[in-house]
């Protein structure tokens, strides 16, 4: 039996991701539009918006607090925690890359 999917993973018109930064488990969903993104990281949802100055490779995404998801290559990322002074360098779950 599959395990329940979480908040992250129901919303609709969404691409659900696994991602794995450090060493934790984070699901994502990006919206179809590219603008928003969801992340749930120890037991919180976060809830990114496109950033960035279109200048720099990849996608940013950020919130109001300080959080940032920056995603320069389809399979890497780094995920900024605020507040916990934390980056965790993040590999995208089943794409063969080592983090």
């Amino acid at each position: 039996m599959a395990p329940p999917a979480t908040a992250v993973e129901r919303q609709t018109d969404v691409l659900p991701v696994q991602w794995r930064c450090g060493e934790e488990l984070v699901p994502a969903a990006l919206d179809a539009t590219g603008e928003r993104l969801t992340l749930r990281v120890r037991g919180i949802t976060l809830d990114l918006h496109r950033a960035g100055t279109g200048t720099e490779p990849g996608a940013r995404y950020a919130d109001a607090l300080g959080n940032t998801f920056w995603q320069p290559l389809p399979d890497q990322a780094t995920l900024t925690l605020s507040g916990q002074g934390e980056t965790l360098k993040c590999v995208r779950r089943g794409s063969g890359a080592i983090g």
